[in-house]
C-alpha cells in the first residue's frame, strides 16, 4: 500500500490522519442515510396497491382535496420517499422525476424548468406554488429556480399538473402547475443541519429549527440555507465564471 504523506489537495494541506477521519465520517453518514431511506421506503409507497395509489389525495387540480384517480387533469405526485431514494440535492433536480417535465441546468447555479416545451431562463408559462402560494418574481413573472433552495427533507410531496390550469389558478398556469407542499411544522420539530459538496453543486449547507410554543398547540419552523456553485468549464479548459 502506498504511504500517504502530507500534500496539497484542493488548496488545503491534508495529512494522513485528516484523510482517515474524513473517510470515517463519510462512511457513517452514508450508512445513516441508507438506513433512514430504507425505513422511509418500508413505510412509504412500495407496499401500496394500485387502488391505494389512485386514492392518494391531491389538492392542486381543483384547489380542494380530492382523490388522484378522480382528478380531471394529468397529475403526477413526487412523494417524500421518491425524493429520498433519488439522491437529488435541489428542487429542479427533483422535478426531473416527473414525466413531461424539462429541467435543464443552464449554468452552475441557474436552471430552466418547463412543461410542454418552451424552456428558457426567463420563461413565464409555468406556475410554481409553495403550499398554494405563488412563488413567481415580479421582475418577469417567472421563477428564479436557484432561489428556491429549501431543505428537501421538509417537502411532503410535489404535485405536478401537465396542461393548462389557468381556470383554477389564473396567472402563469399556461403549460402547467407545480405545487410544492411542505411538511407541517409539528412533524419537523427539533434541529437539523445538512452540508456537503460535489463537482456540480459546489458547497451547500442548510440549518433547520422547529419548535413548539408554550400554548402546546402552535408550532413554527425556520431554516437558513445557502449554496456556492462550482463554475463549469468551457471546451477550451477555461472556467465559465458562473459559480
Amino acid at each position: 500500500m502506498t504511504r500517504l504523506n502530507k500534500h496539497r489537495l484542493a488548496g488545503y494541506r491534508v495529512s494522513k490522519a485528516q484523510v482517515t477521519v474524513t473517510a470515517i465520517v463519510v462512511g457513517v453518514s452514508y450508512a445513516m442515510a441508507a438506513g433512514a431511506q430504507d425505513t422511509a421506503l418500508d413505510n412509504g409507497l412500495i407496499g401500496l396497491s394500485l387502488e391505494d395509489l389512485l386514492n392518494r389525495e391531491v389538492t392542486s387540480v381543483s384547489r380542494r382535496p380530492e382523490q388522484l384517480g378522480e382528478a380531471a387533469a394529468a397529475v403526477h405526485v413526487i412523494s417524500r420517499e421518491d425524493i429520498a431514494r433519488s439522491g437529488v440535492r435541489s428542487v429542479p433536480e427533483a422535478l426531473r422525476l416527473a414525466p413531461g417535465v424539462q429541467a435543464q441546468r443552464l449554468s452552475a447555479n441557474r436552471w430552466s424548468v418547463s412543461i410542454r416545451g418552451g424552456a428558457d431562463r426567463f420563461s413565464n408559462k409555468l406556475l410554481l406554488l409553495i403550499d398554494g402560494r405563488n412563488a413567481y418574481t415580479p421582475a418577469f413573472s417567472g421563477v428564479y429556480w436557484e432561489a428556491q433552495f429549501m431543505p428537501l427533507s421538509s417537502i411532503e410531496r410535489i404535485e405536478l399538473i401537465r396542461g393548462p390550469g389557468a381556470v383554477a389558478w389564473g396567472l402563469n398556469a399556461v403549460n402547467g402547475v407545480i405545487n410544492i407542499i411542505t411538511r407541517s411544522a409539528a412533524a419537523t420539530t427539533g434541529n437539523e443541519a445538512q452540508f456537503g459538496g460535489g463537482t456540480r453543486e459546489g458547497i451547500y449547507a442548510s440549518v433547520s429549527n422547529g419548535r413548539q410554543m408554550r400554548d402546546g398547540e402552535t408550532y413554527y419552523r425556520n431554516h437558513v440555507s445557502g449554496q456556492r456553485g462550482r463554475a463549469l468549464k468551457l471546451d477550451n479548459g477555461l472556467t465559465a465564471n458562473d459559480g
